[in-house]
């Protein structure tokens, strides 16, 4: 089958599909995973569940009668159940892929994480005084990281930095984190502006006007700040979260941070300015998909009430109670929306992560498919409740009921050019490709194969075909990360139901022919369902591609 339009073209694998038989839900008894395909309009919920006793153990053994889901108070069935037990510590198999394979699959690559856990150092929501307090507690914190531990460090200025991918090393961790040295950050300061004031000048009523029109004017431009913050840590959790989307169970991130107020969040904040402002449901959203629990730790502990704003930073000084409590509720928010629990008041930041990452330890996975048929973006409650009465149960408290994604298509764009730029390839959508480099070598032309598995697809069923489509996306960029070329193409899906099922075996190969810019030094590829709005990318290093084999005489 071909398409028209920019040299794609579409051809079915028949042998060797790496990737169509290995696409797997999280653990679950053979019994309770389902034998059909997933797919056409089928929407799963899953439910990461951690289960504590009295005295704060985690309680083993537990099985799928032993809990109730309800939606909106009715009760469902428990399509499959999964528990997550401590991993033996093992060392990580060296993937094997071939030369000019790449892929974005952890196991391929022989970098399967399990159970993980991501640590973001926020430092564009934190004053310098409290990064500089906060380094020290994670490097603390690291220095006691279990050898069955896999840990992630990520570092957030203006822009999300993989400080450390997932790794059993802590001595990697340490030095990644003391190389994160902390910095005053203008768009921190910016939007913590003090009040200009000149006291002997109260009695002229000209200057209080004028003083007045400088303070508006501050403050405006402090909202700007606070709104840009918010859409570079939000942007940043989306990433996090289509990073991980490929590795199965539950994810936690803990978030320290300095936090933003929920009103700016919620998008209160000058509604009549013309801003993309994103909401902190956008991360709570993209962090369920996935399974993925944020752990938000204060990083402004505990004040001393003794000290006045003369003797606090400048951050503490110029922050009031009600932001400081709208930092809180923000935390909350993102925490009980994703399963999480949010740590403040307190000034162990090394304890606080710690008891994050024990609630991973030991979790349950339930998933269902809503019987309601009301995919109207509502959000729905959820409720899980136990047989055996336990001191808690923690789990997200909802989700969104929203149907088929048919986004606009400046969103489309937005949501690729997101992912495009990120420092972490997106993992919801799993594809391995190859690259040919096609002689002679100073054409620097390419010849791309990417292969998927069609049921990551979400396809609609009419006049007897699976239809749907993917929007592709192919990136340039050099050595310093400025964009060179970008070329984007939406290729339509249409399969009767024997061919689908076909390639649902086999696989589907999508190739095309690319010609590198002379200073690129970077590819990456990203694909996004239309139906599911689901990501995947992968990033392909130049320097790292074999040369073209020579033409026989």
């Amino acid at each position: 089958m071909r398409t028209a339009g920019w040299g794609f073209s579409l051809s079915v694998l028949l042998t060797g599909a790496i990737l169509a038989a290995q696409t797997a839900p999280p653990s679950s008894s053979a019994t309770d995973q389902p034998t059909t395909v997933i797919r056409s309009n089928t929407r799963l919920v899953q439910v990461s569940v951690v289960v504590r006793d009295k005295s704060g153990k985690p309680v083993t053994h537990l099985t799928k009668e032993d809990f109730t889901v309800f939606d909106e108070g009715r009760p469902q069935h428990i399509a499959f159940f999964g528990s997550e037990a401590p991993a033996v510590p093992a060392p990580v198999t060296p993937g094997h892929l071939p030369p000019n394979f790449f892929t974005n699959r952890f196991d391929l690559k022989g970098q399967d994480p399990g159970q993980v856990t991501i640590v973001l150092f926020d430092a564009l929501n934190t004053s310098f005084e409290d990064q500089a307090w906060v380094r020290g507690q994670i490097i603390r914190f690291l220095q006691h990281v279990s050898p069955e531990d896999h840990v992630a460090l990520y570092g957030l200025n203006t822009l999300l930095i993989v400080l450390q991918d997932f790794t059993q090393d802590s001595s990697a961790l340490l030095n990644a984190v003391k190389s994160f040295t902390p910095k005053e950050l203008a768009a921190f300061d910016v939007s913590h502006p003090g009040d200009f004031d000149v006291p002997a000048l109260h009695d002229d009523p000209a200057w209080m006007k004028f003083q007045a029109r400088v303070n508006e004017a501050n403050q405006m431009i402090s909202d700007q700040y606070k709104v840009n913050r918010v859409n570079a840590t939000i942007a940043a959790i989306e990433s996090i979260a289509n990073h991980v989307a490929g590795i199965p169970g539950r994810k936690n991130l803990v978030w320290v941070s300095g936090g933003f107020p929920m009103e700016i969040g919620m998008g209160v904040i000058a509604p009549d300015r013309d801003t993309r402002l994103l909401n902190p449901n956008d991360a709570a959203k993209a962090l369920s998909s996935v399974s993925m629990a944020i752990y938000p730790i204060d990083a402004h502990g505990i004040e001393n009430p003794g000290m006045g704003p003369s003797m606090q930073s400048p951050g503490k000084a110029n922050e009031s109670f009600f932001e400081r409590q709208s930092n809180r509720d923000s935390f909350r928010l993102l925490a009980d929306a994703t399963g999480g629990k949010a740590f403040y008041g307190s000034n162990d930041v090394a304890d606080a992560a710690r008891r994050a990452f024990d609630d991973g330890r030991y979790s349950y996975t339930l998933g269902f498919y809503p019987d309601h048929g009301k995919w109207d973006g509502k959000y729905r409650k959820i409720k899980v409740t136990l047989k055996t009465p336990a001191a808690q149960v923690r789990y997200r408290k909802g989700y969104f009921s929203y149907p088929d994604r048919h986004a606009s298509d400046d969103k489309i764009k937005a949501e690729l050019l997101d992912v495009a730029v990120s420092p972490l390839d997106a993992t919801n959508l799993a594809m391995l490709i190859s690259v040919k480099p096609v002689a002679p070598p100073e054409k620097r032309d390419l010849d791309l194969r990417i292969e998927m598995d069609p049921k990551q697809f979400l396809l609609s069923f009419a006049d007897g075909h699976d239809t749907g489509a993917l929007d592709m996306y192919y990136l340039q960029r050099d050595a310093q990360g400025k964009i060179l070329a970008a070329d984007k193409h939406r290729l339509g899906l249409s399969f009767e139901p024997k061919q689908y099922e076909f390639l649902a075996k086999a696989g589907i190969i999508f190739e095309s022919h690319l010609t590198m810019q002379a200073d690129t030094s970077e590819i990456r590829v990203v694909i996004r369902d239309a139906g599911s709005g689901a990501m995947g990318s992968v990033t392909m290093p130049v320097k790292s591609f074999a040369p073209p084999t020579p033409a026989a005489n």
